[in-house]
């Protein structure tokens, strides 16, 4: 895509506000942002429509021989945010359904990981819109992502999920990463994601971390081998970062 207006695909949630805004008003990314599904960002790089995209880790897992990831910037968060809340339907003693809404997959995956390691029979995930109230009409447990957690008023038993895999694993969560086609590396994008930060008046409303580390490595690479050995990826994938 030599010489091509830079494109780059997201995901629109909560999290990714702060970035949207960014890209939106950079003159670098003359093509303007795609904003569709994970997967629907995989088969938009490989036919080369966008130069670099924000995903959840089990996509780029999934396609991992294809991509490699940037280093600079990712979205996670840490225990004693509530970004991520499941809500339990009162006198329930024991799950069965969890019922979904805007969510992202990543954090789906986080909960059926955690769930499993809980409780030994298997737990179905439902879609579901409208209210906390219709949602415990078909589930025994509603998770909440983003603004929907944190603005949550359930008074039943309400579980941090990222507190939970902190706990587990005394590591953040990382809900997206940010990837290219291995053999696309774009610099102006490098250079874009190092400029990002986070305006400081805005870390209360977004109560997420933008920035890679070894930490955050870690987190991948744990979350990798828990998908795996709860069967949800076929394989382990190796972490491959694109070098300044």
């Amino acid at each position: 895509m030599a010489g091509a207006p830079l494109r780059i695909g997201i995901e629109q949630a909560l999290c990714t506000e702060p970035l949207i805004q960014y890209f939106q008003h950079s003159p670098a990314i003359q093509a303007g942002l795609l904003f569709e599904s994970s997967a629907q960002l995989v088969d938009r790089m490989m036919l080369n429509e966008c130069n670099a995209a924000f995903m959840n880790p089990i996509e780029y897992a999934k396609s991992s021989s294809d991509f490699c990831l940037y280093p600079s910037v990712a979205v996670s968060s840490y225990e004693g945010e509530s970004t991520l809340v499941l809500c339990v339907k009162k006198d329930i003693h024991s799950l069965s359904t969890v019922a979904f809404g805007s969510a992202l997959v990543s954090e789906i995956i986080l909960t059926k990981i955690l769930l499993a390691e809980q409780f030994e029979s298997e737990i179905s995930f439902v879609p579901s819109s409208g209210t906390l109230t219709d949602a415990f009409k078909k589930a025994d447990a509603v998770l909440l992502s983003g603004a929907a957690a944190l603005q949550s008023e359930w008074d039943g038993v309400q579980i941090d999920l990222i507190a939970e895999w902190s706990e587990m694993t005394d590591l953040p969560f990382v809900h997206l990463v940010c990837a290219g086609k291995r053999d696309s590396k774009n610099e102006e994008i490098f250079s874009l994601l190092e400029r990002f930060t986070l305006p400081e008046e805005n870390g209360k409303k977004y109560p997420y971390e933008y920035f890679f580390n070894a930490e955050h490595r870690a987190s991948l690479d744990e979350f990798f081998h828990l998908a795996y050995y709860h069967g949800i990826l076929p394989d382990i994938p190796d972490i491959a970062m694109f070098e300044k």
